[in-house]
């Protein structure tokens, strides 16, 4: 692939970055909803915290898939461990939405060259 097709893909391969990480912020929120819905907490505050100390997350912590591994999926504070179901729901969705975005979007020639085949 030249530099120049590879301009033209920049738009395609925006949208699919856009809704991959789009998707992973989807994925974020249904772990809120899933978490506080059966317990009737409220969906918006308190910010999100650690289940065992209730120590609130910063802002970096709260970046979706990325905030567990930062944090090795353990409380900074009290070290206790934060379920891997956070990171494993955001991520997929986040393909969910970036990989149905690619086969919309982008063209088979270019998802050929990756090794996927749209069927096209």
């Amino acid at each position: 692939m030249t530099p120049a097709s590879l301009a033209a893909w920049s738009p395609s391969l925006f949208a699919v970055v856009f809704f991959f990480a789009l998707g992973a912020v989807v994925g974020s929120f249904i772990n809120v909803v899933a978490y506080r819905l059966p317990r009737g907490e409220n969906l918006v505050r308190p910010a999100s915290a650690c289940p065992a100390c209730g120590t609130r997350l910063t802002w970096r912590e709260n970046i979706p898939i990325l905030g567990w591994a930062l944090l090795r999926g353990r409380c900074r504070f009290c070290t206790s461990p934060i379920s891997p179901q956070y990171p494993i729901v955001e991520a997929a969705v986040a393909v969910l939405f970036g990989g149905l975005v690619a086969l919309w979007y982008l063209d088979p020639a270019l998802l050929r060259t990756i090794g996927v085949d749209a069927g096209a």
